[in-house]
């Protein structure tokens, strides 16, 4: 039941989708940087098996959960290229018949590439993007798992429709992991709509394994670890995960560089993968260097506004000497 309510959210927020038709996409400028702090909660009760459609709950009333708080950044070094990173602090928790163990620390730190091209009417954005792992599973660890620990690197691309009003997205590529972890390949899709300062974002996240994890024919290897200390979750370390998911989003814009939102994403559908809920918060703040041209334009406007005031003050002095 739980699942089939899941696959009418999807509808739901499709339906959603084709509505979002002022959808905007924060496009790179020379100088321009952002700032996003982002707080997520993440909980299961139960996998996806072997096949599509197939759920069952964790074992003996089991669960898995965590908290991360992500600090992201991107600076726009030209008009055409763009830097990204990312760190996360993360909290998880597991618990079993027996007790909870829990775990927390800073997984990983990665670092990403955003350019930028033009086709048949389209913004094309090549990225790239390095995952760099500072935590590593121990497979006789006793401490609730903080991420898949492995080094990650991916490359894609992210279309959007060049239009004034109808602005969809569509983003694609492919994820090699290290450790011997299924590469998999992700193709996601949404949309925003602005109503004045509010917004509403859809999305549609998809991933699916095309080279198999080094351990498919000894999956032992790997639920080992997650069975003892994941609650049998599979939200990290599975062998060949798939995974459909849907979000929907609200915000609020206050001004040009302060905007705050709101996110839910649930899992819809998978293989080896979580029946999950997450829910994000997220403050973003967008800067701007300024050019040497901008620079000398605010000092010729500061030096004229020194200059009126002492106009003012001699014209003050002049009134007062002719009274007296």
């Amino acid at each position: 039941m739980i699942l089939y309510m899941k696959q009418l959210s999807l509808l739901i927020i499709l339906t959603l989708y084709s509505l979002t038709s002022y959808a905007q996409f924060i496009k790179i400028k020379k100088g321009q940087w952002f700032l996003n702090n982002e707080l997520s909660y993440f909980k299961t009760l139960g996998n996806f098996e072997d096949e599509f459609g197939s759920f069952v709950k964790l074992n003996n009333n089991n669960s898995f959960k965590y908290s991360k708080f992500s600090l992201k950044g991107r600076y726009d070094y030209s008009n055409k290229l763009a830097l990204t990173t990312e760190l996360p602090v993360v909290n998880s928790e597991s618990s079993d018949s027996n007790f909870s163990r829990t775990n927390s620390g800073v997984p990983e730190v990665s670092f990403g590439v955003i350019s930028k091209k033009s086709l048949w009417g389209f913004k094309i954005y090549p990225t790239a993007k390095l995952n760099i792992p500072l935590y590593t599973i121990d497979t006789n660890t006793d401490k609730s798992l903080l991420s898949d620990g492995a080094f990650f690197v991916s490359g894609g691309f992210k279309a959007v429709l060049s239009s004034s009003h109808f602005v969809p997205y569509f983003d694609t590529g492919i994820k090699y992991r290290g450790e011997g972890l299924s590469t998999l390949i992700y193709f996601d899709t949404g949309a925003t709509a602005h109503l004045g300062n509010f917004f509403i974002n859809t999305a549609l996240e998809t991933y699916t394994t095309v080279i198999d994890d080094e351990n498919i024919n000894t999956p032992e290897n790997r639920t080992q670890v997650t069975d003892g200390v994941n609650g049998t979750s599979l939200a990290f370390y599975s062998i060949n995960p798939s995974l459909i998911e849907v979000g929907l989003g609200l915000g609020y814009k206050f001004n040009k560089k302060h905007q705050l939102g709101f996110k839910y994403k649930t899992s819809i559908d998978g293989k080896n993968a979580p029946f999950s809920d997450t829910y994000f918060l997220t403050y973003s703040f967008r800067g701007q260097r300024f050019s040497k041209k901008k620079i000398k334009k605010m000092k010729r406007s500061k030096i004229l506004k020194e200059f009126q005031e002492e106009l003012d003050d001699l014209g003050d002095d002049i009134k007062s000497s002719e009274d007296i």
